[in-house]
């Protein structure tokens, strides 16, 4: 009995360790068809990287090749400034031409209430748009100019847009704020003046586009506040030569000292004169009435709160006249090297173009075009 219960329990232990020898035969060998998935994932794997590089170029030879299409931010001929050449402040005025100036300013009529309430609202990425719309179509012309524009052959869209709404939603509020502005200075200035300037708008919508990239991208700053601050920086070239000229300008010197020359006063700090005028914020009277100190002064000759600000305007405003968008003089002033060396960055150009801005600042112009060509 003992030597039967021997042997069953022999046989079961025979029997247990034939099963186990062959489970494990089983996990070491792969099926033929598993082992081929994975020498084919392999292969597949060994391969992707040569044929990714193959097609996609790499970070670096897409900014080459964007840098070799725009050859000028890299030669940029700049407006020869002389030594101790720099143009005056409000506090240099004489008092003659101060009171002459204000004067003038006293003249000019006020934003009218809707535009000013508008560009507002523009200025603030949370405002309601249905609000927005509202206060735009209180102005049927201007409704209608919209609309025309943003149906225009510049966009070739598939479907005519019909809502108002929907126009200044494809705009953007960045180009539809430098609508306003047009629409504004047609309702300040004299019958027929605002056309005269087209071009000094254009280029005032293309700095708007870059200031808001720049000062949000460089210093994190309000892209809708900048972009406000670079449309309205030319103020001042509008209003000038309404002045009554006191001097002739040399064609030697640079536009602000030429002007200084014919009427006592330059078009940066007219224009701040004008935004005080109409009540703007502090922060777009100095910024307009400083844009151009970084060509001429240090960094402490502008007042701290608003020289970041003055010098994302005054780089927007050189990187625009490089790229082919400038007002009525081209002149590219270069900016001092203090700037860039307290903001850590290179003197180049080029290192804060990217194609991103290029087609945004493409979009603007095309934009405005496109509004200025409607009826």
């Amino acid at each position: 009995m003992n030597i039967f219960l021997s042997l069953i329990l022999a046989a079961l232990v025979l029997t247990l360790f034939y099963i186990s020898s062959q489970r494990k035969k089983s996990r070491r060998k792969p099926s033929q068809h598993s082992q081929h998935v994975r020498d084919t994932g392999k292969l597949h794997k060994e391969k992707t990287p040569a044929s990714s590089l193959a097609a996609t170029p790499s970070a670096e030879a897409q900014r080459k090749a964007f840098l070799e299409s725009y050859p000028v931010l890299t030669e940029v001929s700049y407006f020869p400034i002389a030594e101790g050449v720099s143009p005056r402040s409000t506090e240099d005025m004489s008092p003659e031409v101060r009171e002459a100036v204000e004067q003038k300013i006293t003249a000019i009529k006020p934003i009218p209430v809707n535009y000013l309430k508008l560009m507002n609202l523009l200025r603030n990425p949370e405002s309601n748009p249905g609000e927005i719309t509202s206060v735009t179509v209180t102005n049927p012309v201007f409704s209608a100019r919209i609309l025309r524009a943003v149906n225009s052959a510049y966009f070739n869209r598939p479907e005519k847009i019909t809502s108002v709404g929907r126009a200044i939603s494809l705009l953007g509020y960045n180009s539809v704020r430098a609508l306003v502005l047009q629409e504004t200075l047609n309702n300040v200035m004299p019958p027929g003046r605002a056309d005269v300037y087209s071009k000094t708008w254009a280029h005032s919508a293309v700095v708007s586009v870059c200031s808001g990239h720049l000062g949000k991208n460089i210093f994190q700053f309000s892209e809708y506040e900048m972009g406000t601050m670079g449309l309205l920086h030319d103020i001042g070239k509008y209003f000038i030569d309404m002045l009554k000229p006191v001097g002739e300008g040399s064609a030697e010197s640079p536009l602000l000292i030429r002007e200084e020359q014919q009427y006592g006063i330059n078009h940066a700090c007219l224009g701040g004169m004008i935004a005080k005028n109409w009540q703007l914020s502090e922060s777009i009277v100095k910024g307009i009435e400083y844009h151009h100190h970084p060509s001429f002064f240090p960094p402490e000759s502008i007042p701290e709160p608003y020289m970041k600000q003055t010098f994302v305007i005054c780089l927007s405003d050189l990187i625009c006249k490089t790229l082919g968008y400038g007002a009525n003089d081209e002149e590219k002033l270069p900016i001092r090297s203090e700037y860039y060396e307290m903001f850590k960055m290179r003197p180049d150009l080029e290192e804060n173009v990217t194609p991103r801005l290029v087609k945004e600042i493409e979009r603007a112009h095309v934009t405005v075009q496109s509004y200025i060509q409607a009826p």
